[in-house]
């Protein structure tokens, strides 16, 4: 019996030393990363380039990422600050957007909202320049008539003053 334990502890300490290896060998798993959003600094790069009419830097990776090139084209070719408004009602409903890009948004419609307010004062302002313009020109009109009138009264009054003079010769 002895010798059967000399014979299985070996055997059993050769196992408990294999078995406490501390790099088990595990298959690799390739890391897969998921798309995300892009960084509230690259879809303001995004949105300069569209205005700016330069072209965009594609990436693909990112979510929505077309959609938001196509939107920012479209945005910033809108002639009239409602069809930009109304662009970005779309843009907004389109996609759970993250906070940042809420707030950039958010932003941009104030800008449209504070773009609307001017042409609206600078058409009031407008309209008041041709009104003032049109006074002044009548004014203008009547002070050229005034002075002809009052050149005819010096003719006249000149002529008179001659007149005895020219009698007595």
């Amino acid at each position: 019996m002895k010798r059967l334990v000399w014979f299985i502890c070996p055997w059993l300490l050769t196992g408990c030393v294999l078995s406490s290896d501390p790099s088990p060998i595990e298959p690799k798993v390739p890391v897969v990363q998921l798309p995300s959003y892009a960084p509230v600094l690259v879809l303001m790069s995004w949105y300069l380039a569209a205005c700016e009419k330069q072209s965009f830097q594609h990436n693909d990776s990112y979510l929505h990422e077309s959609y938001l090139h196509d939107f920012f084209n479209r945005y910033c070719q809108a002639k009239s600050s409602k069809s930009r408004l109304a662009a970005l009602k779309r843009v907004q409903k389109q996609a759970p957007w993250p906070e940042s890009y809420q707030h950039f948004f958010a932003l941009l419609k104030r800008e449209n909202q504070h773009t609307q307010k001017l042409a609206g004062a600078l058409h009031v302002q407008q309209k008041a320049v041709k009104r003032l313009t049109a006074e002044l020109n009548e004014v203008t009109t009547q002070l050229d008539t005034l002075k002809a009138q009052l050149a005819q009264l010096q003719r006249k009054r000149l002529e008179q003053s001659l007149q005895p003079l020219n009698d007595e010769e």
